[in-house]
């Protein structure tokens, strides 16, 4: 629960706050290969990655298209789905074995009103997340497929070498 707990460094939280969103948090393992999210139903759950490496893709006449990895450390769930409650459109997939810490997005809402430092903390996830995600797009818009994949190279070597 190391990395889970990690999310609120730098947050204004108490003892007891953090033993309430500890108390709503559940653990999961996960195999590789194993789809934790798919399309067509609604994404009820945010995860934390304590171990392991994960993509989010979509399909398009039978073909996969990576959008983003996530790993340790990092909050990974289908957002749209998540927030606007509408039907999830992600795959997300396990590319390693994994551990997870997932709340559901009920005890999440309730979290965010009985516990300040969670909108605080939400808000700088979001804000990391919403730069993350320009990044992201960056490298897989610009230039052709050889520049992309040595940015990528460059930028997240670490992925690679997993």
């Amino acid at each position: 629960m190391q990395k889970f707990l990690a999310l609120y460094s730098g947050t204004n939280i108490s003892a007891a706050d953090l033993l309430m969103i500890s108390s709503k948090v559940e653990r999961q393992f996960v195999k590789k290969g194993q789809l934790i999210a798919t399309p067509g139903s609604v994404c009820n759950v945010l995860y934390v990655i304590e171990v392991g490496l994960f993509r989010c893709y979509t399909q398009e006449d039978g073909k996969d298209y990576t959008l983003f990895f996530r790993k340790e450390g990092e909050i990974l769930t289908d957002y749209r789905s998540l927030i606007r409650k509408e039907t999830g459109q992600l795959y997300i997939q396990a590319l390693e074995d994994g551990e997870l810490y997932k709340l559901q997005a009920s005890d999440l809402a309730m979290l965010f009103q009985e516990v300040p430092a969670m909108v605080q903390m939400n808000f700088q996830l979001l804000e990391k997340y919403y730069l993350r995600l320009l990044d992201d797009f960056t490298f897989l818009f610009a230039g052709d497929a050889t520049a992309r994949f040595k940015k990528f190279m460059l930028h997240h070597a670490e992925i690679i070498h997993r």
